[in-house]
């Protein structure tokens, strides 16, 4: 009988298994595959995480909102309105001290969760001291100039969108808000981790932690007076909290508030001419921008 021809098995090499240089080639396109895809998924990730403080924003400003509703429409107050604050700071409490967000006047319209306080990309929600009786664990504050404020009566705001920050002529190179600026996603280093009220003024800036890229700032989310949040971007503070000068970056005087009578307002007068604070109902009575001279 004439011998069987060799089966390629038997001829040559089995193909049972992979040979180093293809295991090496799979591995390589492995990795080539996962180096293109990771910053695509870390992205996704804080998209997500950016969704996720949006949506927190927005549950306080809906809670504001109904707060409103129960108070002739006003807003809820803060730091410096005892028994408004919206955070609870500044309201007594038959416990014993104020507490962080749950003596606050719209804890009630939050289900009484402290979650929703506290953005996801806040790395030092839990790192903030104040005093020994209350501990701050929050990433949002509320514009100083409209606590107390009817809803009715605010119209729109602008700001200026390059340096100095401080001008008095805001006829030029400004930029308008969505609506009013209510509640801010505020920068904790300026000055949320050591000054720990409620309020968003003086010199307190907006976060840049969202979507934070390379070189390029951030995102932040601000909820509006008529309920939507909106996301900015603003370029943070330079240098140290030491060594500022607030004319090189946005901060809550910078921006001018509008009324319904198409009266401007300025975020200087959250200290008010003449000594005090901006208190519970300011607006609409409030001092006008042109008193600071602020032209427009």
């Amino acid at each position: 009988m004439r011998p069987a021809r060799p089966t390629q098995s038997t001829a040559g090499r089995s193909h049972a298994g992979f040979t180093l240089i293809e295991v090496l080639v799979v591995v390589s396109i492995i990795a080539m595959l996962i180096a293109i895809l990771l910053p695509s998924l870390g992205r996704a990730r804080a998209q997500a995480r950016m969704v996720s403080c949006q949506s927190n924003i927005k549950q306080l400003m809906t809670a504001f909102l109904v707060y409103s509703v129960e108070y002739k429409y006003r807003l809820p107050g803060a730091s410096k309105d005892t028994h408004a604050d919206w955070l609870g700071g500044s309201n007594p409490n038959s416990g014993g001290a104020a507490k962080q967000p749950r003596s606050g006047t719209v804890f009630k319209h939050m289900g009484r969760s402290t979650e929703a306080y506290t953005c996801p990309d806040d790395v030092n929600k839990r790192t903030y001291m104040t005093t020994s009786e209350k501990k701050c664990d929050y990433s949002y504050t509320s514009n100083a100039l409209v606590s107390g404020a009817a809803t009715e009566h605010l119209a729109g705001a602008h700001y200026p969108t390059k340096a100095p920050f401080d001008r008095s002529d805001h006829r030029v190179d400004m930029a308008p808000f969505e609506g009013v600026p209510v509640l801010i996603e505020e920068d904790p280093n300026w000055y949320l981790a050591t000054v720990d009220d409620s309020t968003w003024c003086n010199e307190d800036t907006i976060s840049n932690r969202h979507l934070q890229f390379g070189s390029s700032p951030g995102m932040s989310n601000i909820a509006y007076h008529d309920g939507h949040v909106g996301r900015v971007r603003f370029k943070p503070p330079p240098g140290s909290i030491n060594s500022y000068s607030t004319a090189q970056y946005f901060n809550a005087k910078s921006m001018c508030i509008r009324t319904t009578g198409r009266k401007w307002v300025s975020g200087r007068s959250w200290e008010l001419t003449g000594g005090g604070y901006a208190t519970y109902g300011f607006l609409p009575n409030g001092e006008g921008a042109s008193a600071r001279g602020i032209q427009h």
